[in-house]
């Protein structure tokens, strides 16, 4: 959509207003999340967050993801997501190839993830209400 097409639904079309500044809103409360997030959990539970949160927006179990996107994502070396990957790899959780990520057992990947994961999930199922 371009932007003359969005400013005018913006400004005639209530309905779609409303959905902007709600997900504006959510948007920016997973962003504060975020933050609090890096400050005091684990890689590994940021890392299990993250795929949960790409899984759930993308509607897939298979992420065409790298090692080196995640560590950029999370603001870590590389190194520290490939000991991280290797972790949730053995656990079961996930299975890994050179550019994928494959969500293998997401129950186990939440219980591994840090609360921050269900705090942004209900902010967004606010969303869709």
């Amino acid at each position: 959509m371009d932007v003359k097409a969005f400013r005018s639904a913006m400004k005639h079309l209530a309905g779609f207003n409303h959905v902007i500044h709600r997900y504006a809103q959510v948007f920016a409360e997973d962003v504060m999340q975020s933050v609090v997030c890096n400050a005091l959990h684990s890689i590994e539970q940021r890392y299990a967050r993250r795929l949960l949160d790409i899984r759930d927006r993308s509607g897939r179990r298979d992420l065409p993801l790298t090692q080196a996107a995640l560590a950029d994502m999370l603001g870590v070396r590389r190194a520290s997501i490939t000991l991280a990957a290797g972790l949730l790899t053995r656990a079961g959780l996930i299975e890994r190839a050179h550019t994928r990520i494959v969500v293998s057992d997401p129950a186990g990947l939440e219980a591994m993830a840090c609360e921050c994961y269900g705090v942004v999930r209900h902010h967004f199922a606010r969303l869709a209400v």
